[in-house]
């Protein structure tokens, strides 16, 4: 009996476990084609002001998958934006209210979210929150009224809404967030209109939980997982009744709390019930690899996305010599309170994290070994792997010789210990390749964007380097800072090598200071500082920001204050200071640039008429402000850009979004994109006066017309 049971066990275990994985990885794939069906998925999961949302862009990710695939809509119909800001979901949401109405009610449109929502608790009104909004000012999020008038707007044959996230306030864990009071809100239901029926994950001031063992929100993987089993013929009535069961009964088992979706169509109207995400049930399967868990590799266990929070001791990390063939020698140095903390498991932990995101000197030159990651980056991308990884798995790669480590007080409970740690560097580049983490030569294959470091204005006006402008404004004085500063030569040139280690280019401020504007780089990294005096020793307190260099936004920021120290060097404070911040603060440049190659550089147009040409002349049938804005369709990375003011005499384009680079592999700025517009305009049948005025890389003026 004993055997049966353990036997049945073993069984239900295996089942279990092939039911969660093949949501994600065995897909159903239908022959059928929707080219009138319209998606727009967005999942945000990383928020800049708030906790993350575990399994959000998954969620999304999978989701467009099974619309592609199963559904048959076609990939070009579908949008799918992860970790979206308001800007990206306003501009997403026109894109599909614009090319749904061009089908004059044939269209048909599927909307889906994962992510924060939250109450305004003097409207109960409920938002959606972008990756950069407060969830204290729901304002700054976007309305589900809003949402819903939108949709509507749009006149579409059938409108699905898929809504994976809860309006009272709390977070997927269950918990408040920062900005709420501790108590759950109740949120008002919007009502629904028209052909457009909503599936939301929860009610009231219920939780919408995850399903840890899956990698997806609770909700998000029952609707999969229906759509899973019948190939996508399947009802709305159907899925709801089957959704709504299975999350109100998991989330009582699993998280002893209720979750039960609520699904809301036109009132008085059951007739959504009926409607059939697709007509014949999709026959064949096509196998996916599963992005949100890590692939086994040939000697190790599969390593899950979620585990449990890791921390990196304070470190610093040079060579210490030859190791044998495949090995890397390099000395860790922790900085403990209690000596007993600094383990040998300790020292390793920090050792393998140092070569894999760091890199380090070694060498009578400091000749500089790159990480292999190529950038803290990798790490921010792979937080699930990486904190399973630095639990356990990592020891295998390393290992510290005990009878080289050195102990030194510093003072009281302070210390620092030492030791020399062997790390297998080849069988961790080639595990953490096999399993996808790592990809070839990680520095050699990414681009990199164009660095200038120059001195903030703060600095700048506090040190009195400032001058007038032709309007009479204060603004830095790069010319007269160079010349005066004796520090800021150093600081610069410190900054510089830092980032030049981790692999960026960097372009020389010395040759750009009578324009540092029209510089032709891709991101400023503006460098400010002040010394601070505590009896013999000194301190620096810095600020480090980047700023695209074609609309001056910040994209990346580090500050900080570093330890006392005898030194009164200031490069030597500020290396000191910003050292084991700069990884996470060079990621976020990286990360910034990686959205440019993928979305398009931003800029700014303005069209401007002189003399008697107008916007309204028509050539051929269409207004000029037609055929500028069907160039500028064709012309933008992604269809990406806003129309703003505009009149018979101008229009102001924002948001715009176009290539890093031409054809020929040189750098685009805003004057030669638009060049092209502009030969376009003076030749037939237009023949328009037509000349491009530059202010500065990200915003250009096309001028039609003479005086």
């Amino acid at each position: 009996m004993k055997k049966f049971l353990l036997l049945l066990v073993a069984l239900v275990s295996c089942c279990s476990l092939w039911a969660d994985d093949k949501v994600d990885t065995s897909i159903p794939v239908t022959t059928e084609v929707k080219d009138k069906t319209f998606v727009l998925v967005i999942s945000n999961e990383n928020y800049k002001h708030e906790e993350s949302v575990p399994f959000a862009n998954n969620d999304g990710e999978v989701f467009a998958v099974y619309c592609e695939k199963t559904l048959g809509v076609p990939a070009k119909n579908i949008h799918r934006v992860p970790d979206a800001t308001l800007n990206d979901m306003n501009h997403e949401l026109e894109w599909l209210t614009q090319v749904v109405k061009a089908f004059d009610g044939q269209a048909q449109a599927i909307f889906y979210y994962s992510g924060h929502g939250m109450p305004d608790e003097a409207s109960k009104e409920a938002y959606l929150l972008p990756t950069d909004a407060y969830s204290s000012d729901p304002k700054s999020g976007l309305s589900t009224k809003k949402l819903y008038d939108r949709l509507n707007s749009m006149q579409a044959q059938r409108t699905l809404v898929f809504l994976d996230a809860c309006f009272s306030g709390s977070k997927r864990d269950g918990e408040m967030m920062a900005s709420s009071r501790g108590v759950a809100i109740k949120a008002k239901t919007e009502p629904v209109k028209g052909n457009m029926v909503v599936f939301s994950a929860a009610q009231g001031n219920e939780t919408a939980y995850p399903y840890k063992g899956n990698n997806h929100g609770m909700f998000t993987y029952f609707v999969l997982n229906k759509l899973n089993e019948t190939g996508g013929a399947v009802t709305l009535g159907e899925l709801s009744d089957y959704v709504i069961k299975e999350v109100k009964q998991k989330s009582i088992v699993d998280n002893g709390k209720s979750q039960t979706p609520s699904i809301n169509g036109p009132v008085g109207d059951d007739s959504w019930r009926s409607w059939r995400f697709a007509e014949r049930a999709a026959k064949t399967r096509e196998t996916r690899v599963n992005t949100a868990t890590t692939k086994a590799s040939k000697d190790g266990p599969a390593i899950p996305s979620s585990a449990e929070p890791y921390t990196i001791p304070d470190y610093t990390i040079e060579g210490a010599g030859t190791g044998v063939q495949g090995t890397y020698l390099v000395k860790v140095t922790l900085d403990a309170k209690r000596v007993e903390d600094a383990t040998d498991q300790e020292l390793t932990k920090a050792a393998i994290h140092g070569v894999l995101f760091r890199g380090f000197e070694s060498g009578a030159n400091r000749q500089h070994q790159r990480p292999l990651a190529g950038s803290a980056l990798v790490e921010t991308q792979n937080s699930g792997f990486f904190s399973h990884f630095f639990h356990q798995p990592y020891q295998q790669y390393g290992q510290a010789e005990t009878t080289s480590r050195q102990v030194v007080r510093m003072g009281k409970n302070q210390f620092k210990v030492s030791a020399t740690v062997t790390v297998k560097e080849d069988q961790l580049r080639k595990d953490l390749t096999t399993q996808g983490i790592l990809k070839g030569d990680q520095l050699g294959e990414s681009k990199r964007p164009t660095l200038m470091v120059i001195p903030a204005d703060s600095w700048c006006t506090a040190n009195g380097f400032t001058k007038d402008d032709e309007n009479g404004k204060k603004v830095s004085d790069y010319e007269a800072a160079w010349s005066g500063s004796q520090d800021l030569f150093s600081v610069v040139s410190k900054i510089g090598e830092l980032m030049t280690d981790r692999g960026f280019p960097l372009k020389d401020l010395s040759q750009s200071l009578k324009n540092v504007g029209a510089a032709r780089t891709d991101i400023f990294l503006e460098v400010g500082w002040k010394i601070n005096k505590t009896g013999p020793k000194n301190s620096v307190t810095y600020t480090l920001r980047g700023l695209d260099a074609y609309t001056m936004k910040q994209v990346a920021n580090t500050s900080g204050t570093g330890k006392p120290s005898f030194s009164a060097e200031v490069p030597v404070l500020l290396e000191e200071a910003v050292l084991e911040r700069m990884d996470n603060f060079a990621g976020q440049l990286q990360q910034h640039f990686d959205d440019l190659l993928k979305n398009g550089r931003e800029v700014a147009v303005t069209i401007r008429c002189e003399g008697a040409q107008s916007l309204e002349f028509e050539y051929d049938g269409k207004e000029l402000t037609e055929i500028i804005d069907d160039w500028m369709a064709l012309n933008t990375l992604n269809h990406r850009y806003s129309m703003g003011d505009n009149s018979d005499k101008f229009i102001e384009f924002e948001q715009v979004r176009i290539p890093l680079y031409a054809q020929n592999g040189m750098p685009l700025d805003t004057r030669r994109w638009l060049n092209s517009l502009r030969k376009m305009l003076s030749a037939e049948p237009y023949n328009i006066a037509v000349q491009i005025v530059s202010d500065g890389l990200g915003h250009a003026t096309l001028v039609l017309g003479n005086k």
